[in-house]
């Protein structure tokens, strides 16, 4: 670990994870265990990695656990390496594959739920990789593709999406639709949203959509990422002056793969951010969900690219 000290800031470098890649690469797995158990006990304490970094060293820590057959690798990797503001897609989707191969449906279809909750993605994501092609019949499997999986709860048998979601109620307040939105009706909605924040009307705003990290995380994630890049954003709360607000705009709706979006076969969605007129590399990534007959969407994190 070494210390490296700029200005008022201290910064730690550790060799662990670059160690630890390489070693995998090699497919060197022992010494890539010995590497990624130093990193947790001495390295990640010290240092502040950002969720794409942490999220790609717990899902290849992940596949070593896998490939070595090291449940107690994989507890460490879950207990140690969840960033604060959530696992990202690859950490999420080994996970799943890894309780696939252990046999552990239960908490196998629950990663898989994290997956579609936070992401949103194809059902063919699920059902062409092959440590899933066991469950391919299983209904609880094919509901969990489609994001429609739910558990039970005090020993129950679990319910199907029709009697257990037309329970849930949609909030008042949040827009909502009784047949899947098309793309231009989805990103009306995620503008009229940026558009009541714009105007500082945060109470209408807060009700709009929903939101996986809670609005008021949502909101003061975006002036975080602003602050990185804008010299006038003063190191103050986010609410302090919500003038800020008024030069956030939003640019064309659009999906991971590229491909147009389909709430149909794929409910994920994403907007580029722009401040003051001028592209930033921050995106404010959605999921179109169910609660019985009724569609609305959810912000799942606004994060940088």
């Amino acid at each position: 670990m070494t210390k490296i000290a700029e200005r008022d800031t201290v910064y730690y470098h550790d060799p662990c994870p670059d160690l630890f890649r390489t070693a995998v690469e090699q497919q060197q797995l022992e010494d890539a265990k010995l590497l990624i158990r130093a990193y947790v006990e001495h390295g990640l304490p010290k240092a502040q990695p950002n969720p794409i970094i942490l999220s790609e060293l717990g899902a290849k820590a992940i596949d070593t656990a896998l490939a070595t057959n090291d449940d107690g690798l994989f507890g460490l990797v879950q207990a140690s390496m969840r960033h604060k503001e959530g696992p990202r897609f690859d950490f999420l989707f080994n996970t799943a594959r890894y309780h696939a191969v252990k046999g552990d449906k239960p908490r196998m279809l629950a990663a898989m739920m994290e997956v579609l909750e936070r992401f949103g993605v194809k059902p063919s994501t699920f059902t062409k990789e092959p440590v899933f092609a066991p469950y391919k019949k299983d209904p609880d499997f094919v509901l969990a593709t489609k994001g429609k999986y739910v558990a039970p709860t005090d020993g129950a048998k679990a319910a199907t999406t029709a009697e257990a979601v037309a329970k849930q109620a949609v909030p008042k307040g949040m827009v909502s639709w009784t047949t899947r939105p098309k793309a231009k009706v989805v990103h009306d909605a995620i503008k009229a949203f940026f558009d009541a924040l714009a105007k500082g009307k945060l109470d209408a705003a807060r009700p709009m959509l929903a939101h996986d990290e809670g609005f008021d995380e949502n909101v003061s994630s975006l002036y975080r990422h602003l602050q990185i890049g804008e010299d006038s954003l003063a190191a103050k709360p986010w609410n302090a002056d919500l003038g800020w607000l008024a030069h956030v705009t939003i640019g064309k709706l659009a999906t991971d793969d590229g491909e147009p979006f389909d709430a149909e076969e794929n409910p994920a969605c994403f907007v580029p951010i722009s401040y003051k007129k001028r592209s930033t590399d921050i995106t404010a990534d959605f999921a179109l969900r169910e609660a019985g007959d009724t569609y609305f969407l959810a912000c799942t994190i606004i994060h940088i690219m």
